[in-house]
């Protein structure tokens, strides 16, 4: 199995071309950091490769500076030089949330999802009462029975 999930910067400006046979082809660099074993802070840059709708999009959405989740697979080709280049083929991207995002949400009465009211927009109050609620649906007979661990079964 070739999986892998990075995160990180992208490093320069997402470079959308067109290939011969009319396929989009998203390239960029993402800058990761991590701690070695002696606890220095080591930085890397990948090449990042996307193609058709997912170039198309990060064409559109992705900037240079950009915090940004990546799952895809790792490729590796050689150079004129024979030196071999490992990639990363995108198959998500994942644009990272600003800080503070969700707390703006709240404030603004924006927790909303699907068209329904999330938890997210609810107090602690109401969240209390909803789960108050569904213990009461239970107990009546509707079929579900509680866990002990407070999972309707």
């Amino acid at each position: 199995m070739n999986q892998v999930y990075i995160s990180g910067m992208i490093a320069d400006r997402p470079r959308l071309v067109e290939v011969e046979n009319g396929t989009e082809h998203l390239i960029f660099g993402v800058s990761v950091r991590h701690r070695t074993a002696k606890g220095l802070v080591k930085q890397e840059i990948y090449t990042v490769n996307a193609w058709n709708g997912v170039a198309q999009w990060g064409g559109k959405a992705l900037a240079q500076g950009e915090l940004v989740g990546i799952k895809g697979y790792l490729t590796q080709h050689r150079g004129e030089n024979g030196t071999i280049y490992v990639e990363v083929t995108a198959e998500e991207i994942l644009p990272a949330r600003k800080v503070g995002r969700l707390e703006e949400m709240r404030t603004k009465g924006m927790g909303q999802r699907n068209g329904k009211n999330s938890e997210a927009g609810k107090s602690g109050t109401e969240r209390k009462r909803a789960g108050e609620e569904t213990e009461a649906a239970a107990a009546e007979g509707n079929g579900a029975e509680r866990s002990g661990d407070g999972c309707v079964a």
